[in-house]
């Protein structure tokens, strides 16, 4: 399992890269677009409540992007908006972050520093 202090690291890094504009949302993905839409939200307040992510939030992570030749690690968090549970999963690069995924939660996750 991933140490809390990593999880803290890789938080600041994320909120950083957003913060200077280096990140992007999957738009093409349909249960994105789909999840966004009953809760009312645009692709751009993705990134603010990205911005409220804690270690709490954390459901595993790192694992090997497969999908590309570029270097990037896959971080996966949760959740809770108008009582629905919330699967993130965040490709992240050293100098970019992009949103793969953000629509409700198909399984159960388990957060390792949830109280």
């Amino acid at each position: 399992m991933t140490e809390i202090y990593k999880v803290n690291l890789i938080l600041f890094k994320i909120k950083m890269l957003i913060g200077e504009r280096k990140c992007s949302f999957e738009e093409q993905r349909e249960k994105n677009m789909r999840t966004l839409a009953a809760l009312g939200l645009l692709p751009e307040d993705v990134f603010e409540i990205l911005t409220g992510l804690t270690p709490q939030n954390y459901y595993r992570g790192p694992s090997t992007d497969y999908d590309t030749n570029e270097t990037a690690s896959i971080w996966e968090f949760g959740i809770t908006l108008e009582g629905q549970e919330i699967y993130i999963k965040l490709k992240l690069t050293t100098d970019y972050v992009k949103d793969i995924s953000f629509h409700f939660a198909e399984k159960e996750m388990n957060f390792p520093f949830k109280s």
